[in-house]
């Protein structure tokens, strides 16, 4: 398990992923922000950060998207949320508030590097571990972000299989790598939030064993 930093000299022949224009991905966001902005990076983002978020070191806006609505909402409500005896995993309603549920297209094609497969990975000089890494270990996977940023220079995200609902994909958009806004609002969302909301992601999450927690 490569849980180290990234080589020094090692050259990557990264595997490449070509997103075409007009494909629709869902994100989960907070209203008050548009459905096409990024999110701005923090010089330190911590455990509470992203995956492949931008740092001091390397600092860019991210936008994480998902293929499949489920993927973005386990992506987004279930990280590190631990199984019990008692029954499903609960989401509070103060997790909850504020947030919806978007889907979007992109509006051209998107050059991403692929993580989805063994040989990707390997492409890469790493393994099942960058894309399956618990959240204190992501100042590490932010760092080989950094570096497969350093060496494709044209790639304007990452695509990789959920930790959270395998066998699924997720992407990251960089922003700095993204000029103009690389995804557009439609008109399908969910306000999370609302009753209507609450009782339809309540459905949504019991494959997952977890509810949402109205009382």
């Amino acid at each position: 398990m490569p849980a180290q930093d990234p080589p020094d000299k090692h050259t990557i022949a990264a595997h490449r992923l070509l997103l075409p224009r007009g494909t629709q991905l869902w994100r989960v966001h907070y209203r008050e922000f548009p459905v096409d902005s990024f999110v701005p990076h923090r010089p330190h983002p911590g455990k509470n950060g992203g995956r492949f978020d931008g740092e001091s070191t390397d600092p860019y806006g991210h936008c994480y998207l998902a293929y499949e609505q489920s993927t973005a909402l386990a992506e987004c409500l279930l990280r590190s949320m631990q199984f019990n005896d008692d029954g499903p995993r609960e989401l509070s309603v103060s997790q909850l508030e504020g947030r919806r549920l978007s889907l979007v297209e992109t509006t051209r094609e998107l050059p991403l590097i692929s993580l989805s497969s063994t040989p990707a990975l390997a492409a890469v000089a790493q393994d099942e571990w960058l894309i399956q890494a618990e959240p204190r270990e992501y100042p590490r996977t932010r760092r080989w972000a950094h570096w497969m940023r350093e060496h494709d220079t044209t790639a304007a995200g990452l695509d990789w299989i959920s930790r959270r609902d395998l066998p699924k994909r997720s992407v990251i958009l960089f922003e700095d790598r993204c000029p103009e806004p690389p995804i557009a609002a439609t008109p399908l969302h969910v306000e999370l939030d609302t009753p209507e909301g609450l009782a339809w992601l309540d459905v949504i999450m019991r494959p997952y064993r977890a509810a949402v927690l109205l009382r």
